[in-house]
């Protein structure tokens, strides 16, 4: 199994929405466009994806246009390296996954699985993974590419 383990892009600071509605910002839109070109040219295609209910992780899923079958969960939505853990191991068999969220849940999964550093907005962790999603385990995963915008 491959993941891809992705930050949304810059989204607007707080206080001009709710932090559940907060768009991308133009440098955002960039980043998120940015990264479905890395995606696509470095041919990382996901074949299904697990979207943050936020409003800037679904923007920054459109914006990659990649067309998967995309499931928009509240339980990715500033989710800790636990849930997002068990997020991907509740995933049906797949080939390879997307999972867009969000700090520091998605840097601490990533860190678990080798990566050595912080994800910045839309920084793109790509991971092989021995077995099916329900076998998951960070110890086992390899990173193969990152991409930072």
């Amino acid at each position: 199994m491959r993941l891809i383990i992705m930050r949304h892009a810059q989204a607007l600071p707080h206080g001009y929405a709710g932090d559940h509605s907060r768009s991308l910002t133009p440098i955002g839109i960039e980043q998120a466009t940015a990264a479905g070109v890395f995606l696509t040219d470095s041919n990382f295609m996901p074949t299904q994806a697990i979207v943050s209910s936020s409003a800037r992780t679904q923007e920054t899923f459109k914006l990659l246009g990649i067309d998967v079958p995309c499931e928009v969960s509240d339980k990715a939505y500033n989710a800790s390296v636990s849930s997002l853990t068990q997020i991907i191991r509740e995933t049906p068999a797949t080939e390879c996954l997307l999972v867009i969220a969000h700090n520091p849940g998605v840097t601490e999964l990533v860190n678990n699985c080798g990566y050595e550093s912080v994800m910045s907005p839309a920084t793109v962790v790509v991971i092989d993974c021995e077995g099916n999603p329900d076998d998951f385990d960070p110890a086992l995963a390899k990173i193969v590419a990152d991409f930072r915008p």
